[in-house]
């Protein structure tokens, strides 16, 4: 906010705030934030750091940005509900939907006391539940909703990986062994576990097997209260020609099978997932026992 434009209500309220805790002098906060240069005025932080692309990085600085950070957000929630309620008093009020990790000092403000019903995060990860986690404990266990969630089989590079993280939900695998079945994905996704190498799933297959599990450990979570998938239709990455990319149904409105056959069996027993915490209810019968089907070997089934 220190660096925004200097006409704008928060960039004023950011420099008294900060100015406040070094006796109103630009010497003392240059050498709290470890600054190379010292400030002669406000102006000058954007001339060093904004236009040169630079970033500040002592300690002291990013203490000082979690906590006006934290103050900012606050300040966001209660108002906004306040405005909200004073004509709805009943109005269920879901907070931003946090995409990539939110420092806690922004995503901390959402709380029941400040006028927040429910947190909304995005949850790309293969591993669901931690990632409900995460906000669910940073934010003193306030009802997670999963406002967007989905996997796809495009994107994977010529290596068949996805960086940088190992346990992104795409899932493109390379694994000795197993054939390349759908030539249109570059590289293809983690084998389910005990997958027979005499019946290799398609890398679709395993996709939705493997997210689908992920999803029912996360309907596990006591915190989370509904989960919504990310569109309807494919995308179509330039200069790919995706199996499956995001979508329920392809860029032709054709089905994608096996998403809709296995979120018809998550949706579909959600609840009793829920409340027993566990993966008991799906874990009690299989759809096929024929072992040259997907389903015997995937374990939401």
């Amino acid at each position: 906010m220190v660096m925004s434009n200097s006409s704008t209500a928060s960039y004023v309220y950011a420099w008294d705030y900060v100015l406040n805790k070094y006796q109103n002098s630009l010497t003392a906060l240059s050498k709290a934030w470890n600054l190379p240069v010292v400030l002669s005025t406000r102006s000058d932080l954007n001339t060093f750091y904004t236009q040169k692309g630079l970033a500040i990085i002592s300690e002291t600085y990013q203490k000082d940005d979690d906590e006006f950070s934290h103050i900012f957000a606050t300040e966001y929630v209660k108002r906004t509900s306040q405005a909200i309620r004073k004509y709805d008093t009943n109005h269920l009020i879901i907070g931003q939907k946090h995409g990539a990790p939110t420092s806690n000092a922004v995503y901390r403000s959402e709380s029941h006391f400040n006028g927040i019903d429910i947190v909304s995060i995005d949850n790309y990860h293969y591993d669901m539940y931690k990632r409900i986690g995460y906000y669910w404990e940073g934010t003193n266990h306030m009802p997670i909703l999963v406002a967007e969630y989905s996997w796809s089989a495009s994107g994977c590079n010529k290596n068949g990986t996805w960086p940088p993280s190992p346990d992104y939900p795409v899932l493109c695998c390379k694994y000795p062994g197993y054939p390349p079945d759908d030539i249109a994905v570059q590289g293809m996704a983690c084998p389910v576990p005990n997958e027979p190498k005499s019946f290799p799933f398609s890398s679709i297959q395993r996709l939705n097997c493997n997210g689908g599990y992920a999803l029912a450990l996360a309907i596990t979570h006591p915190g989370i209260v509904g989960y919504t998938w990310y569109r309807w239709v494919d995308q179509n990455p330039v200069g790919q020609d995706p199996t499956q990319s995001f979508g329920l149904v392809n860029i032709v409105d054709d089905v994608n099978l096996y998403t809709v056959q296995v979120l018809s069996v998550l949706n579909q027993k959600a609840e009793l997932i829920h409340a027993s915490q566990s993966l008991e209810p799906i874990l009690g019968g299989r759809v096929s026992n024929d072992v040259s089907s997907w389903e015997a070997y995937c374990p939401i089934f």
